[in-house]
């Protein structure tokens, strides 16, 4: 689909650039080198050349190979510029989303004083986990008296 997609909007420049820095993207966590491009074409082109036969003329050929030239180099300017930027982003991320988390746990411990956050002898907690309805770390249930020690 990615070739077919380009090929397609080979005459739209704009359209060519989005869907090359679109491919891009979906191509970050790949290692693009130059060399590997180079494979890639080649490959490529000489595949063509062995089921076209005589069809697969030097302009077509000369044309397919300037085409993946490009289509490689706009995948390694997306990684090199953007990869970046989208560490930044993961990490910030990551830091709301850690804190946004230490919040809801510092709200859960006000709003529930209780040791382990059970605050019910009705419902004892697994204290290797802090899970509710265990009781020891064994994941044994305990038998409670009516006073709630464990008998």
């Amino acid at each position: 689909a990615g070739l077919n997609n380009i090929i397609n909007v080979l005459g739209d420049p704009k359209s060519l650039k989005t869907t090359v820095e679109t491919l891009g993207f979906q191509h970050m966590d790949l290692e693009v080198t130059v060399p590997r491009i180079c494979v890639f074409r080649d490959a490529i082109a000489d595949l063509l050349a062995l089921e076209l036969g005589p069809q697969f003329s030097d302009a077509a050929n000369n044309g397919l190979r300037t085409m993946l030239n490009y289509v490689g180099g706009s995948y390694i300017f997306v990684r090199v510029n953007y990869a970046g930027r989208f560490k930044i982003l993961g990490t910030s991320w990551a830091t709301a989303n850690n804190r946004k988390q230490e919040e809801e746990e510092a709200h859960k411990e006000m709003a529930d004083p209780g040791e382990g956050g059970s605050g019910s002898l009705n419902e004892p907690t697994n204290e290797a986990d802090g899970k509710k309805g265990g009781g020891s770390p064994t994941n044994k249930p305990n038998s409670l008296d009516k006073s709630g020690v464990e008998k």
